[in-house]
């Protein structure tokens, strides 16, 4: 499940939030906390805009599943219920994760090493 791309249901947006309805999504959360069977999901909104963001991280169309070159919304990453996600579309690479991560740790301050 960890960087399968799903179409989402994020619901009504408050003020700023990224997920106005429906939207795809990056599973970010370990496949670990998948296979306890957890209710919920941790996922990078996905967007066509990619406004100049340092946390924004291009994900292009073809395997993803994404018909469009398309940005992971970085600074939007929210926990939903797995419920939410309606469609399997795809896959981002081990690239692309590697780039979430690390504007995860830009946007958390987090020093791994």
């Amino acid at each position: 499940m960890r960087a399968d791309v799903w179409w989402t249901e994020f619901g009504p947006p408050v003020g700023t939030e990224q997920g106005a309805g429906q939207r795809p999504s990056v599973v970010i959360s370990s496949d670990d906390l998948h296979r306890t069977g957890a209710p919920v999901a941790f996922v990078v909104p996905v967007t066509t805009s990619q406004r100049h963001f340092p946390s924004r991280v291009p994900i292009a169309p073809g395997r993803s599943g994404l018909r469009q070159p398309s940005w992971a919304a970085v600074e939007h990453t929210r926990s939903v219920s797995t419920l939410r996600l309606l469609e399997h579309l795809g896959s981002v690479g081990d690239g692309v994760m590697d780039q979430i991560f690390r504007s995860l740790r830009y946007l958390l301050d987090l020093d791994l090493s």
